[in-house]
C-alpha cells in the first residue's frame, strides 16, 4: 500500500495483516473521510512512515505483535489509539533528521494503549490535546532525547494544549529531555 491514495471514507475494521504491511507514504482520506483501522491484527511491522491521514483516523483495539512505525506520519485531526496493544516498539518520533516525527494537529487519544518495548515521541508536535491516560509502556516512553549531531542539544515533543497522563505505567525509563508543555 506504499503511497496509495485513499479517497472518501476507508475501512480496514477488523482487518489481518500477516507477518507486515506498509502504508509508508500513503494519503488517507482525500476526500476528508473517516479511516477505520479499528480491531486490526498485523504481525511483526505495520508501517505508516510520512502518511497523511486528512480525516479523522481510528485505531482503536487494533494489536500489533511486532512494531508500530509512524516516523513523519502526519495527522491532520483526530487520532485515535486507544486501546491499541503492540507486542514491541511504538516509534513516532524519530532523532534521525532524515525521519521527521509525526504531527498530531487534533486530538491524540493514546489511552490504555500497551506497548510490550516503549514508545517514541521525541521530536513530535501535538498542536490540540495528548492524552495517555492508563496507558503501558513496559520498556518505557521516550519524548525527547539528545540531537545525533549534538550531544549538548534535545529534540523533544511540543505540547501545545493540554498533555494528560494520569495512571501511566512506565516500568523501565521516562526521558524528557527538551519537551516543552
Amino acid at each position: 500500500f506504499r503511497s496509495v491514495i485513499f479517497s472518501g471514507n476507508v475501512s480496514f475494521n477488523k482487518a489481518d495483516f500477516g507477518i507486515a504491511s506498509s502504508f509508508d507514504g500513503a494519503i488517507f482520506s482525500e476526500g476528508r473521510g473517516t479511516i477505520d483501522f479499528n480491531s486490526i491484527r498485523a504481525g511483526r511491522l505495520l508501517t505508516f512512515a510520512r502518511a497523511r491521514f486528512l480525516g479523522p483516523v481510528n485505531f482503536t483495539a487494533a494489536e500489533i505483535a511486532g512494531n508500530l512505525q509512524c516516523e513523519g506520519a502526519d495527522f491532520e485531526t483526530n487520532a485515535v489509539f486507544n486501546s491499541i496493544t503492540v507486542g514491541h516498539h511504538i516509534f513516532f518520533g524519530s532523532p534521525d533528521a532524515a525521519n521527521p516525527a509525526a504531527l498530531f494537529r487534533g486530538l491524540a487519544n493514546f489511552g490504555h494503549a500497551k506497548s510490550g518495548g516503549q514508545i517514541e515521541l521525541g521530536g513530535c508536535v501535538f498542536y490540540s490535546e495528548a492524552d495517555f491516560r492508563g496507558a503501558n509502556f513496559q520498556h518505557g516512553i521516550l519524548l525527547g532525547w539528545s540531537s545525533d549531531t549534538n550531544e549538548n542539544t534535545f529534540v523533544g515533543a511540543k505540547f501545545f494544549q493540554d498533555a494528560e497522563f494520569q495512571g501511566i505505567q512506565v516500568n523501565d525509563r521516562a526521558l524528557l529531555s527538551g519537551v516543552v508543555f
